[in-house]
């Protein structure tokens, strides 16, 4: 799930992101691909952010795209603002 977080741009401070939660608002079989619509709750975590340098945790949700074409099982991801 950290990979998905990645690829779909999530994170907003450049720091590390960490999965907390996944719900699917919504998936379809068509006849070329496979799309799911989900929901993804997780924090960000940005080294030396706070006055002692200590790392900084942000609590933050996206919701994902997901495109898996049938022929060739190529995936493509896609940020849906929130």
């Amino acid at each position: 799930m950290s990979l998905l977080l990645h690829h779909s741009g999530a994170g907003t401070q450049g720091g590390q992101l960490q999965p907390q939660q996944l719900r699917i608002i919504n998936c379809a079989d068509q006849i070329d691909e496979l799309t799911a619509h989900i929901g993804i709750f997780f924090d960000e975590i940005s080294a030396g952010c706070n006055c002692n340098d200590d790392p900084s945790t942000t609590h933050d949700y996206c919701e994902v795209h997901i495109h898996i074409a049938k022929p060739s099982a190529q995936i493509t991801f896609a940020h849906v603002a929130t």
